[in-house]
């Protein structure tokens, strides 16, 4: 569960939900390994080519449309 890294440091309140569904939903785990790889490659352009470099904007396009994708598939927060 090692590559969730990233995603549970962001949401940490919503830590079990998103464990949960890991064991649950191959798909949204699938989704979720994706978030961290276009994660890893966004940290990696903007250490290497800076913030204005098109990778990095890329990639950080790429990480916010997976969040949104996963946070949907999460729905509201509840209680």
């Amino acid at each position: 569960m090692e590559r969730t890294r990233s995603f549970i440091a962001r949401w940490a309140e919503r830590e079990f939900e998103i464990r949960l569904l890991c064991a649950r939903d191959p798909t949204f785990r699938a989704t979720l390994e994706d978030y961290e790889e276009a994660a890893d490659a966004h940290a990696h352009w903007a250490a290497v080519a800076g913030p204005a470099d098109q990778r990095t904007n890329d990639f950080h396009e790429i990480v916010e449309e997976l969040e949104r994708e996963l946070l949907a598939r999460l729905g509201p927060m509840t209680g």
